[in-house]
């Protein structure tokens, strides 16, 4: 019995914590963007996503936006070098009763490349010791990108952004060249009239 007891509030606690968005790696940031029309929802979401990436698609009716991959090098697991790695942005918009939820998910993904060399009578080396590839044969990569996890962070900036924007706020998002200095001629000290 008490064991039954311990199964079930395990399984509510890990119920609960997934439906409260406490898993450890989750697909994206949520949040709501109050009762709004939903084509000003996706104008001001396209406007701040094209902040930080190139939208390479868009779809008004899905409520939809995907960026271009943003390419990258990643101190990853290769024995000689760096990873190839990039940041693959896509924004949701979904209408729950009044309110304009958006979805932003920014995948960190690196990539694995498997080559083939292909034996010289045009099948695959197969392993077997006496079906050895030619040297003239072709090699053909096959590259993948896989998921190493959720960038939380820029997720929650563009959606900080969304909001503000909605709100008619400037974006939180720093200006990627400094501000520029005031002058300090001596021109621009005087006082007035002289």
């Amino acid at each position: 019995m008490i064991m039954k007891v311990q199964t079930a509030f395990i399984l509510a606690a890990i119920a609960l914590g997934g439906l409260a968005g406490c898993s450890v790696d989750s697909q994206g940031a949520w949040r709501s963007l109050g009762d709004l029309p939903m084509d000003k929802a996706f104008d001001v979401s396209k406007h701040v996503i094209w902040q930080y990436y190139s939208v390479e698609t868009e779809d008004r009716e899905k409520g939809q936006i995907l960026c271009r991959p943003e390419f990258m090098q990643d101190r990853g697991d290769r024995f000689l070098g760096p990873t190839p790695a990039r940041d693959v942005a896509t924004l949701r918009l979904t209408r729950r009763g009044q309110e304009v939820i958006a979805n932003v998910q920014v995948r960190h993904e690196r990539q694995m490349l498997t080559s083939q060399r292909q034996t010289g009578n045009g099948h695959t080396y197969s392993g077997v010791p006496n079906d050895l590839p030619s040297d003239d044969a072709p090699t053909s990569k096959n590259i993948s990108w896989n998921l190493v996890q959720y960038d939380h962070v820029r997720e929650n900036a563009i959606l900080d952004d969304i909001i503000g924007a909605l709100e008619n706020k400037s974006t939180t998002r720093p200006a990627t060249e400094p501000a520029a200095m005031p002058s300090t001629s001596p021109s621009s000290t005087k006082p007035a009239g002289h």
